[in-house]
C-alpha cells in the first residue's frame, strides 16, 4: 500500500537535497581552485627558501610541519606547476587542480610533442571524469571504463579473496595498527631527506647513478602509479614496467597471476644490466 504523499514535506526534502548537491559542487570547484593556488605557493616557498623565516633547516621540515600526515600531498599539489608549460600554468585556475594533474601527466609523457592549446581547450570543456578518460586514452591508446564500473567488477571478482583475507586475519589476530605504522614508514622514507638535498626529492632522484627497475601494478593504492611514473622520469637510467591485472598491491603475492610477468621483467632488466657491465 502506497503511503499518503505529504506534498509539503516532500517539496521541502527535495529542495534540501538540491541545495546540498549544489553546495557540494561549489565546494568541489572552490577546492580545485584553491589547490592550484596552494601548489603555486609551495613551489615559491621551495624556490625562495621561505622556510628560513620559521627557523627551519629545510623544505622537508616545512612540509612536515604543514602536512604532518603525508608530504606526498604537497608534491602532488606542486607537480602541475613543475610539469606544465607557462601558457598552461596561466589557465590552471580556470580548469582546476584535478584536470591540471591529468594535464601534467600528459605533458611529462609527451614532452615537446605536448599540444598545449588543444588539451587546455579539452580541459575547459569536458567534465572531470570524461577528461581523465580522454587523457588515459591518449597515454595508453584505449579508453578505460569509468571508475565506478571498474571498482564494481573488482569488488565482485575479489569477494572470495576478501573473505579469505578476513578469515586469515581473524586466525592471526593481527593488529590493525600494523597498517598505520606501515603508512607512516612509507611517508618517512623520502630520499629527499638524504644529507645534501635539503628535502628536494626530485634532485635526490636525479642523482641516482645505478640502473633502476620500477615495477608498477595498476590499482595499487599504497604506491600510486603516478609516483612511479614521476620517479622514472627523474631517475636517469630508470626502466618503468607497467604490470597488467587488477591485483593491485598484491601483484607479487604467491597466488598472483602476474608472477611470470614480474619474473620476465626482472630477468630482462638484469640481462640488460649485465650487457652494459
Amino acid at each position: 500500500m502506497k503511503p499518503k504523499l505529504n506534498r509539503k514535506r516532500a517539496q521541502f526534502v527535495l529542495s534540501r537535497i538540491d541545495e546540498i548537491l549544489a553546495w557540494d559542487q561549489r565546494t568541489d570547484a572552490e577546492r580545485d581552485t584553491r589547490f592550484v593556488e596552494l601548489g603555486r605557493y609551495l613551489c615559491e616557498v621551495r624556490a625562495g627558501q621561505y622556510w628560513r623565516l620559521e627557523k627551519l633547516s629545510s623544505f622537508d621540515d616545512f612540509l612536515t610541519r604543514r602536512f604532518p600526515e603525508s608530504r606526498r600531498k604537497a608534491y602532488y599539489l606542486m607537480s602541475i606547476h613543475e610539469n606544465l608549460p607557462p601558457q598552461a600554468r596561466k589557465e590552471l585556475k580556470n580548469v582546476g587542480w584535478t584536470k591540471g594533474l591529468e594535464l601534467a601527466k600528459l605533458a611529462r609523457a609527451e614532452g615537446q610533442r605536448f599540444d598545449c592549446a588543444t588539451w587546455m581547450h579539452k580541459a575547459r570543456e569536458m567534465p572531470k571524469e570524461e577528461f581523465r578518460r580522454e587523457v588515459e586514452k591518449e597515454l595508453t591508446g584505449r579508453y578505460t571504463e569509468p571508475h565506478e564500473i571498474i571498482y564494481f567488477k573488482l569488488y565482485k571478482s575479489q569477494i572470495p579473496v576478501v573473505e579469505q583475507a578476513i578469515e586469515t586475519a581473524r586466525r592471526m589476530a593481527s593488529d590493525p595498527l600494523d597498517w598505520v605504522y606501515q603508512s607512516w614508514a612509507y611517508d618517512a622514507h623520502d630520499v629527499g631527506t638524504t644529507p645534501g638535498f635539503a628535502g628536494d626529492t626530485a634532485a635526490a632522484l636525479r642523482s641516482i647513478k645505478a640502473p633502476t627497475l620500477l615495477l608498477v601494478p595498476n590499482l595499487d593504492l599504497y604506491n600510486p602509479v603516478d609516483d612511479a611514473i614521476e620517479a622514472a622520469r627523474l631517475i636517469p637510467d630508470a626502466t618503468l614496467v607497467r604490470l597488467s591485472g587488477r591485483a593491485g598491491h598484491a601483484v607479487a603475492a604467491d597466488a598472483s597471476p602476474q608472477l611470470a610477468e614480474i619474473r620476465n621483467a626482472i630477468s630482462d632488466f638484469l640481462t640488460r644490466c649485465a650487457g652494459q657491465a
